[in-house]
């Protein structure tokens, strides 16, 4: 279900370099902190980050959350994240982990153990959304959130892709997605409960001339019951 592995691995090196990514992760890591109510609420939450990359935003719930796996399909971003957590040797809360949500979602011991399951900018790679987000349920405690953050989509949003969804295969679907879209997507999964905003908005130079573009970022959150 979710492609691109190869070209990812490719882009791993570099991939903290994306100058919006660091505004991404502090605005994730609020967003989950709010959602689970903050404070000792949050301390106490097990979080999985499925699409995990080289671990940015991981680390930085590290600090707010009891613990985090990061799950990526691209060996070489779990490589390059792996290497951060060497590095960081207070973190000990933290796990990176070379795996698929599917295959990680499949294991019994995994089911119904997480208070917070969330991916960044990775559902635009997957193909069959709703099964992913029924597998991401399964994963979930009761009263849980599923937690989406992807490109909304906007006039210009399709430019957003203009250079890298045609080296890879692992872009099932450009230009973004709508708040409608996505809430029709959390329900049909199961879920009861569904709120969405728009999280922030960045810049990107885009081809062919590299003029910066505006983009916006939406979330999308789902509960459990």
């Amino acid at each position: 279900m979710e492609g691109g592995g190869d070209f990812f691995t490719e882009k791993a090196k570099t991939w903290d370099k994306i100058e919006w990514a660091k505004e991404r992760a502090q605005r994730t890591t609020e967003l989950v902190v709010r959602e689970l109510g903050g404070g000792e609420k949050a301390k106490e939450a097990k979080v999985l980050d499925f699409g995990c990359g080289t671990g940015s935003l991981c680390l930085s719930l590290a600090e707010k959350v009891g613990s985090v796996v990061g799950v990526d399909a691209a060996e070489g971003m779990v490589s390059e994240f792996e290497k951060k957590l060497d590095q960081l040797k207070s973190v000990d809360n933290v796990v990176a982990e070379w795996a698929t949500i599917s295959s990680f979602s499949a294991r019994e011991a995994e089911q119904g153990r997480y208070d917070v399951v969330l991916s960044v900018f990775t559902f635009h790679h997957v193909e069959d959304r709703k099964a992913v987000l029924q597998e991401v349920r399964r994963l979930l405690k009761p009263n849980g959130y599923a937690l989406i953050v992807d490109l909304l989509e906007t006039p210009n949003s399709m430019l957003f892709h203009s250079s890298h969804a045609h080296k890879h295969g692992g872009v099932h679907k450009s230009g973004g997605f709508s708040a409608a879209e996505l809430t029709d997507l959390f329900q049909a999964a199961g879920y009861p409960i569904v709120s969405t905003e728009t999280l922030f908005d960045f810049q990107k130079p885009v081809e062919p001339d590299n003029s910066s573009q505006t983009f916006s970022v939406i979330a999308a959150v789902g509960r459990t019951m």
